[in-house]
């Protein structure tokens, strides 16, 4: 079994669910995210002062694959955030009783 671990941009999250889904992954857990270091500093105001905003919103999403659609869920990331907004990380997992170990 494989981990996949993204960091995918809001805006692309229903086009991955859609195609993991497509796949017969069906659960996933997303978590909210902001990353820092990709993007300029852009300027945002609020209440009337300016502030510079140098992080970015994004959505984590963890999901868990055997080895056969594990390739096919990556892919699906991959295509779905080809604009260079995410990134796909990939470990592998064993099952034990009641318990999950990464490696």
């Amino acid at each position: 079994m494989k981990k996949i671990e993204a960091v995918i941009s809001a805006a692309k999250l229903p086009e991955v669910k859609s195609g993991l889904s497509g796949i017969g992954i069906n659960r996933m857990t997303l978590l909210e995210a902001k990353t820092w270091g990709r993007e300029r500093a852009r300027p945002l105001v609020f209440r009337g002062t300016e502030y510079m905003v140098d992080v970015s919103p994004m959505v984590k999403v963890e999901v868990v694959a055997d080895e056969e659609r594990a390739e096919e869920a990556v892919e699906i990331i991959a295509r779905a955030t080809e604009t260079g907004e995410g990134e796909v990380y990939v470990s592998a997992v064993e099952s034990g009783r009641g318990m999950v170990m990464v490696h």
